[in-house]
């Protein structure tokens, strides 16, 4: 079986030695460029499998080159930088990265990260849908306490043998909320793209309201799936 290609757009040639050595020994073959045009140019050329992106690069902002890439499709995108802050890391997942990790990172988290964010895209690859908007309507989302008909938009408990069970009554809301989620199971959706996309526009307001509807859901569907990203957002997690 071929290796997955990585390409690693990283200014940092310290930081690229080691993810090379690093990634190398974990069975993938990587594709180092330093900086963000040669990166643009690498990725047409080589198609890799996954993009590993810093922001600070010296020709081009790390924010362009995913816009860039996010043009030609869906090549999943970990950002690792040292911007701290949360309006960066709501901005790059905003454009479309999959996932953001904070210099400094140990090597097996990001190693966890990149399998996941594999896994996931290879699901994706098999018939699941890879934008909200285009799932099926027939898929069913199983979670570990409950299951998500999308098209009778019919949500139920499981019981102990984990078949549907008791039916959960959720407000048009609720269920637009949920639905969302569990068509994008693993990925981190923002705050201000959750508010947009359920109320219609993002203020205070739909802040407040986007908390209480998650609270509501948890109670509700009795789950632990529905992960908050302090700072940035909601996850739901798939069952194991």
């Amino acid at each position: 079986m071929d290796s997955m290609s990585i390409l690693l757009i990283e200014d940092d040639k310290g930081i690229c030695n080691f993810l090379r050595l690093a990634l190398t020994e974990a069975g993938y073959e990587v594709v180092i460029t330093h900086n963000a045009l040669s990166g643009i140019e690498a990725y047409y050329q080589d198609r890799p499998e996954l993009v590993i992106l810093d922001l600070g690069l010296e020709d081009l902002d790390g924010m362009e080159v995913i816009r860039q890439l996010r043009l030609d499709g869906a090549v999943p995108i970990i950002v690792v930088s040292a911007r701290e802050a949360d309006t960066e890391k709501v901005q790059a997942l905003d454009l479309g990265a999959n996932d953001y990790l904070t210099k400094p990172f140990s090597v097996a988290e990001l190693l966890a990260r990149i399998r996941a964010v594999l896994r996931l895209t290879s699901q994706l690859a098999q018939g699941a849908p890879k934008d909200p908007a285009t799932t099926e309507a027939s898929q069913v989302f199983t979670g570990d306490t409950f299951t998500v008909d999308f098209e009778a938009r019919v949500v139920q408990l499981l019981d102990q043998a984990g078949q549907p069970d008791e039916e959960v009554h959720l407000t048009k809301k609720e269920f637009d909320l949920l639905q969302i989620l569990a068509r994008r199971p693993g990925y981190v959706l923002t705050h201000q793209y959750l508010q947009e996309t359920v109320w219609g526009y993002s203020d205070e307001a739909t802040a407040v309201s986007l908390r209480v509807y998650v609270r509501a859901l948890r109670q509700k569907l009795k789950t632990e799936l529905i992960k908050t990203e302090v700072g940035l957002g909601y996850r739901l997690l798939a069952a194991q």
